[in-house]
Formats: C-alpha cells, structure tokens, sequence
C-alpha cells in the first residue's frame, strides 16, 4: 500500500475510534439519567402536562357546545319542519373537514329512515350536480362559509333554484346570506394552539 493511502487510512480509523468514544460515553450517560429519580419525575411532569392539555381541549369543546345549546332557537325548529316535508332527498355538502362530518350525518340521517345522499362540494363543482333534482334540499356545511369554493358552488346552486340549508359559524358570510334557512354554530377558539386545526368546529358541526 502506498504511504499516503496508509496515512489516510490511519487517519480514518482514529476518527472512527473517536465518534465510537463520544457514543459510547453518551449511551452512559444516558443509561445513568434513566436510573436518576429527577428523570422519572420529569416523565410524571409530561404526563401530567399531556392531561392538563387535554382537560383544556375537552373544557373548549364543552363550552362551545354549551353556547350552542343557548343559540338554537326558532331556525332549527323551522329547518326540521321543513325538511319533513320535503319529497326528494336531503344533500349534504362541504369542504375538507366539513365534509367529513357531511359524510357522517348523511350516513345517519339514512340509518334513521330520511333518504339522504353526500356529495363532495369539489366533486358538485366538477360534474355532479346533475344529482340534485328539484324535490331535494341541500345542506351545506362551513365554518367560514367564505372560501372560494362554497362561492362558485352556491352561485351555481342558486342558479339551479336549490334550497340551500346552512351550517355555519359565521352568520355574515356568503354561505349563510345565500340560504333559505341558517343553523349559526359558534365558534370562539379550535381546541388548537394555532387556533387552526378542525376540533372544536367539526364537533360542534356534528
């Protein structure tokens, strides 16, 4: 072997023997927090923040759903009366999380003997409108009722001459300005530190 390649070699080694040391030396470590009283105390900590957080995230549910209980009053009893009566089919419609909470209450509303059909509001946009006749109502659900796709879906809907029934959080929006009957789910905070994620809306929606 060449000198400089052994060189190289040498050198290689050395730093391998090295970084194998450090490892070695922070597995012990490591192995001695495990034993520490101090360490498992901090583990009881994290579990006891976990359980904090999740009474926080059940308390924000429970209020959001108590302030619901004081805003249903006379639209829901019209909404129910109404949809009695209608001879069609009741379509239910969204967007993203929406949607799936849409999924579930078709799915319930056929298990307690009221014909009912989900139709994705990206799908209604793209073709399947062609579903809806007459005889049917829509429910459409959104916690903003703003965005861009419930606009170009209510547009075509209100063209159709579609009762549109909403489920929303925000009573100003083009959604509920745009419907026969409104049921206002409101919402102060997502059980989210961003405030972002669907919890408290998609529960309160169901």
């Amino acid at each position: 072997m060449q000198p400089h390649l052994a060189r190289e070699l040498i050198d290689t080694l050395e730093s391998i023997n090295t970084k194998l040391g450090v490892l070695a030396n922070a597995t012990i470590q490591i192995s001695k927090a495990l034993q520490d009283d101090s360490s498992l105390d901090y583990v009881k900590d994290m579990n006891k923040s976990f359980k904090e957080i999740s009474s926080q995230v059940i308390d924000i549910q429970l209020d959001t759903i108590n302030d619901l209980k004081n805003t249903i009053g006379k639209s829901f009893d019209e909404v129910i009366n109404y949809l009695s009566k209608i001879k069609g089919r009741i379509i239910i419609t969204g967007i993203g999380k929406s949607a799936i909470v849409g999924m579930k209450l078709s799915s319930t509303l056929n298990s307690t003997g009221s014909p009912s059909i989900f139709m994705h509001g990206s799908d209604a946009l793209h073709g399947d409108l062609g579903t809806i006749t007459k005889n049917d109502s829509l429910i459409y659900i959104s916690k903003s009722g703003n965005n861009s796709e419930t606009i170009d879906l209510i547009t075509n809907l209100k063209k159709n001459e579609i009762d549109i029934i909403s489920i929303t959080a925000n009573k100003d929006s083009f959604l509920a300005k745009n419907s026969k009957f409104v049921i206002f789910t409101p919402i102060k905070k997502e059980a989210c530190p961003n405030n972002l994620a669907p919890t408290t809306s998609s529960v309160i929606q169901l």
